[in-house]
């Protein structure tokens, strides 16, 4: 399973526990893994610093932007808003994905796992007999991510193995360089998915699919060595916040 998600549907609290997780046991809580947890305020500094910083030059103080995290979020919830009437109004499917489309998103999470709690008889629960072995292809997985996607920052990565099947929770920003209006180093998903190859620009919904293909086909490789064949997961029900 790979689910793909904007920073609506996270929660990097329940992510780092440092919040009641009601459906986790603390007793298992020590085997979770944290691969990465910066301050995403620090994430941007890293990514954006010395863009804002030329940006700036030369523009009048009500043109400058101060803070770059606060000037994406700021544009993020004025999106959502606009989002939330539209959908109010009886946007249809397609007008939201325009309106989506057309402001930033200050991250992304995808959350990966293998095989659920309860097929083959709980062999892939997190007390399954493949428990061990689902851990450390997970661990593999994410030890390739940052390479195979130059383009999306990871800034909050953890395994969770203290819930009902282990999976991971990987939390990014996507950013490019490309020519184009604003910083010259900025956020952008459809600029990071043209520099890794996954789109042209064209279809903002397919760079997510080939986005989502060479992942599961990522984990469907490191599998195959411990002679496991993927099946993709057929969703049956909204991804839980």
């Amino acid at each position: 399973s790979f689910h793909k998600s904007t920073c609506s549907s996270s929660n990097l609290e329940h992510n780092r526990r440092t919040i009641n997780v009601p459906h986790s046991d603390p007793s298992r809580r020590h085997l979770n893994v944290c691969y990465i947890d910066e301050p995403i305020e620090v994430a941007y500094e890293k990514l954006f610093g010395k863009a804002t910083e030329e940006y700036n030059k030369g523009k009048k103080p009500s043109r400058q932007i101060k803070n770059y995290y606060q000037h994406i979020m700021n544009q993020y919830q004025i999106g959502q808003e606009k989002l939330q009437k539209a959908i109010s109004s009886g946007a249809s499917k397609a007008e939201q994905r325009r309106i989506k489309s057309r402001y930033p998103k200050p991250y992304y999470e995808v959350i990966v796992s293998i095989g659920n709690s309860e097929c083959y008889d709980g062999a892939f629960s997190a007390v399954g007999e493949k428990a061990e072995m689902t851990a450390e292809i997970l661990n593999r997985y994410m030890e390739g991510f940052q390479r195979r996607n130059p383009h999306l920052y990871v800034f909050c990565s953890y395994q969770h193995r203290d819930e009902s099947q282990n999976h991971i929770h990987i939390s990014y920003v996507s950013w490019t360089d490309l020519p184009g209006r604003g910083l010259p180093v900025r956020v952008s998903e459809n600029g990071a998915f043209i520099q890794q190859g996954l789109t042209t620009g064209e279809f903002l919904d397919y760079g997510t699919i080939r986005f989502q293909e060479q992942e599961r086909l990522a984990l469907s490789e490191i599998m195959k060595e411990y002679d496991l064949i993927a099946t993709p997961n057929k969703h049956s029900k909204q991804h839980l916040s």
